[in-house]
C-alpha cells in the first residue's frame, strides 16, 4: 500500500544526511498512513545518527508539502521545471529537517 525509507548520502562530506522517499497507493491516501510511516523514518533516522533529512516534492502536491511542514520541514529552494511528466513541465521544493 506504500512505503517510506531514508537513505545516507553517498560521499563522506555528507554522510550526515539522507534522502527521503515516500509514496503510497491511491486508496490509502488521507487516512494519516503517510503521517505515520513518516514518522517512524524520521524515528529510525534519529537513531542511525542522521543528522538531515532532505527531499523534493512537487510544487502541485500540496497534500505532501502540508504533511512535509506540519513535521518540521523548511523550503530550501526551488528547482524550476526541474521535471517533465506527460508533456508539462513542473518545479520541485526543496525541503529538509534537521534532527540535532
Amino acid at each position: 500500500f506504500g512505503w517510506c525509507d531514508i537513505r545516507r548520502a553517498a560521499f563522506a562530506g555528507v554522510w550526515h544526511c539522507g534522502l527521503l522517499g515516500i509514496g503510497l497507493m491511491e486508496g490509502y491516501r488521507n487516512q494519516g498512513i503517510g503521517e505515520q510511516l513518516l514518522r517512524a523514518a524520521i524515528t529510525q533516522a534519529q537513531q542511525h545518527d542522521f543528522k538531515r533529512i532532505e527531499l523534493s516534492v512537487l510544487s502541485t502536491n500540496l497534500r505532501a508539502y502540508k504533511l512535509y511542514r506540519k513535521l518540521g520541514f523548511v523550503e530550501e529552494g526551488i528547482k524550476h521545471r526541474s521535471v517533465f511528466l506527460e508533456g508539462t513541465y513542473f518545479d520541485r521544493i526543496m525541503m529538509a529537517l534537521w534532527l540535532d
